[in-house]
C-alpha cells in the first residue's frame, strides 16, 4: 500500500498502473499452442506471443514502449533469447554450440533460418524452431535498430563462446574478475544495446549510447540480482 501512495505524487506512474490493469496496450495472445499460432499468426504477432511465453515480465514491459520503438527492443530480447538458448542447451556438443555463437548474428539476416532441438525447454525449441520470424521481423526494423541489435549479438556471441570454451576446459568463471566479466558478455550488453537502441528512437539524447559505463552497470546488477534471488 506504501508503494501505491508513493505514486499518487507522479501522475504517470498512476496512469500506467491503470493501464495495465485493465489490459492495455498488450497485445492479446489468441487460444492455441505456439506452433498452431505460428500457422495462423503474422510474423509480428507471433514474436509477441512467444515473447510472453518466453518472458512475461519482459513483456509487459516492452509493450509499454512508443509504438515506433517496441518491436525493435522486442527482436532484441527474442534474438538474445535465441543465442541465449544455445548457451544454455548443455545437450549440444561443443563442436555444434560454438559455431552457432559465433556467428548467430550473421543468421539474423539469413531468410528461412531456423533450427530444431535446441533450447532447454519447450518453449524455447519451439523460437528456435521457428526462428525465421524473428528474422523477418528482424529485417523489417530501420537500419538504425538493426545495426546495435546484430551487434550485440555479435558481442554476446563472441563473449558466450569464449567463456563455454573455458567451461569446456573445467576452468569458467574461477575468480572474481572473470564473473564480472561473464556477467557483462550476458548482462551489460544488453545495457549497451539498450542504450543504442534509446539513442537511435530520438527519445534519448544520442550520446546515451556512449555511455558504456552506466549501461554495464546497470546489467551487471540486473544479472548479479537474478543470481542472488535464486540463492536459498
Amino acid at each position: 500500500m506504501a508503494d501505491y501512495l508513493k505514486s499518487l505524487v507522479h501522475p504517470t506512474e498512476v496512469a500506467a498502473l491503470v493501464t495495465l490493469k485493465f489490459g492495455g496496450r498488450i497485445k492479446p495472445t489468441p487460444k492455441g499452442t505456439l506452433i498452431e499460432l505460428a500457422r495462423s499468426m503474422s510474423d509480428v504477432d507471433w514474436c509477441y506471443a512467444v515473447l510472453t511465453k518466453v518472458s512475461r515480465s519482459f513483456a509487459v514491459v516492452i509493450q509499454q514502449l512508443p509504438e515506433h520503438m517496441k518491436d525493435a527492443v522486442m527482436i532484441f530480447y527474442l534474438a538474445l533469447r535465441g543465442l541465449d538458448s544455445v548457451e544454455d542447451d548443455m545437450t549440444i556438443s561443443l563442436d555444434k554450440k560454438l559455431p552457432l555463437l559465433l556467428e548467430f548474428h550473421n543468421l539474423l539476416e539469413k531468410d528461412g533460418w531456423n533450427i530444431s532441438g535446441v533450447g532447454d525447454g519447450p518453449d524455447y525449441r519451439i523460437l528456435m524452431a521457428h526462428f525465421h520470424k524473428v528474422i523477418s521481423v528482424y529485417k523489417s526494423l530501420d537500419k538504425g535498430y538493426q545495426i546495435p541489435i546484430k551487434d550485440i549479438t555479435r558481442r554476446m556471441g563472441a563473449g558466450m563462446a569464449e567463456f563455454a570454451k573455458s567451461a569446456g576446459n573445467g576452468s569458467g568463471c574461477a575468480t572474481l574478475e572473470q564473473y564480472n566479466l561473464y556477467c557483462h558478455y550476458v548482462a551489460g550488453l544488453v545495457g549497451y544495446g539498450l542504450s543504442a537502441l534509446f539513442s537511435a528512437s530520438g527519445l534519448e539524447d544520442p550520446d546515451l549510447k556512449s555511455q558504456f559505463r552506466i549501461s554495464n552497470s546497470m546489467g551487471l546488477f540486473l544479472q548479479k540480482n537474478q543470481h542472488h534471488s535464486r540463492l536459498p
